[in-house]
């Protein structure tokens, strides 16, 4: 079990954070694809990280491995 590699975590927010907030924390993303109403996908390739911004719902970070 040692020998293998994490590829992906994920991480619900226990608040929702602002707009204005993630671009703080993140900086400028790569992309932002708006594939639902009032659901965004931003993408972070050299972080490996997206982020799912739902306006309804809680932000989720997905980490990956490069």
């Amino acid at each position: 079990m040692f020998n293998l590699k994490i590829k992906s975590l994920t991480f619900i927010s226990r608040e929702n954070s602002s707009t204005h907030a993630l671009i703080n924390l993140f900086k400028k993303t790569a992309r932002i694809d708006l594939l639902d109403l009032g659901v965004k996908y931003w993408y972070y390739p050299d972080k490996g990280l997206q982020i799912i911004d739902d306006q309804e719902n809680k932000e989720i970070l997905e980490f990956y491995t490069l």
